[in-house]
């Protein structure tokens, strides 16, 4: 859980965001953050609308509480579906005029590159930046993976080539 409030909290960083990519590698304290965040929900009536992908909805369970804990002054609607079904969401409310995802947790990264080359991306960058492998980033701050699975084939022993 712990590690998924961190990655949730990585929301609260919008309030830093900014469309050109001129963004300096964030310095504030996410208490700091908080602040400057609470702000800004009080001047907006809409919930923080997070598309997390993953399947399914009770998995988000966790993250919901300990949001609601750790920042609750700051109102979430966290949806839990595929990313294959949330990057759809995301487009087609874009080509529609509409806006459904204040940030986006997907399982992959394929449609980020798409969404800063047609400025529909803010740039950030959290304090770790640079600990984030540059291939698994944008280097001006317009995404950047969270977590990282590598998979290695696997042969039964059995069956290996001597």
């Amino acid at each position: 859980m712990q590690l998924q409030l961190a990655a949730l909290s990585l929301a609260l960083h919008g309030v830093a965001a900014q469309w050109q990519a001129k963004a300096v590698v964030e310095t504030r304290s996410l208490d700091e953050i908080y602040a400057a965040a609470k702000t800004e929900a009080n001047n907006n009536s809409q919930p923080l609308q997070v598309a997390w992908g993953g399947d399914a909805g009770s998995s988000g369970n966790s993250v919901r509480q300990a949001w609601k804990q750790r920042f609750p002054d700051i109102p979430l609607n966290l949806t839990v579906d595929l990313s294959k079904f949330h990057n759809g969401r995301i487009d087609r409310a874009f080509y529609e005029g509409g806006h459904l995802a204040d940030v986006a947790f997907l399982q992959t990264l394929q449609d980020f590159p798409r969404w800063k080359a047609q400025n529909r991306l803010l740039y950030y960058k959290p304090a770790e930046f640079d600990d984030i492998f540059n291939g698994e980033k944008d280097l001006d701050g317009a995404w950047y993976g969270l977590f990282n699975c590598k998979t290695t084939p696997a042969v039964p022993g059995g069956l290996h080539p001597s």
